[in-house]
């Protein structure tokens, strides 16, 4: 997989519960240090705003905004970097080839370039996950 892939994964595992859900998630590295770096989407609104792009701290919920009419997503979509999730390599391979995670697109270069250099600016993007984010942007 490749950065800006958007895969459905039907088993997230959600950080605050230990409930697993249906979500649609983007991967923001393509996996090659052992782990994907992964940030959930949400269509529901009531945290963020509405203005195409980055939302960075001090934002509350620092989210990307991609408005529907990106034809990208259905809906109006936030991409969330209040929270990163690393998934190991193998695993999530093996959850694709399982049917539980399944990819529904990738999108355009142009999105994800901005969508990382926002992801970079994140007070929750551990220090060491920084290098990565910026070797995804630069293999762009």
């Amino acid at each position: 997989m490749t950065p800006g892939t958007v895969l459905f994964h039907t088993e997230f595992p959600f950080s605050d519960s230990q409930a697993l859900g249906r979500k649609l998630c983007i991967v923001l590295n393509d996996g090659k240090i052992g782990y994907y770096l992964i940030v959930k989407t949400t269509s529901q609104a009531h945290h963020f705003t509405s203005k195409y792009g980055c939302q960075p701290p001090p934002a509350r919920h620092p989210a990307f905004y991609l408005p529907k009419a990106t034809e990208t997503f259905r809906k109006d979509t936030w991409i969330q970097l209040g929270e990163f999730f690393r998934f190991d390599m193998q695993v999530l391979l093996n959850k694709r080839m399982q049917g539980v995670v399944l990819v529904q697109c990738l999108l355009p270069k142009q999105f994800v370039k901005e969508i990382l250099e926002c992801a970079i600016l994140s007070d929750d993007l551990l220090l060491a996950d920084i290098p990565v984010l910026q070797e995804s942007l630069h293999g762009l």
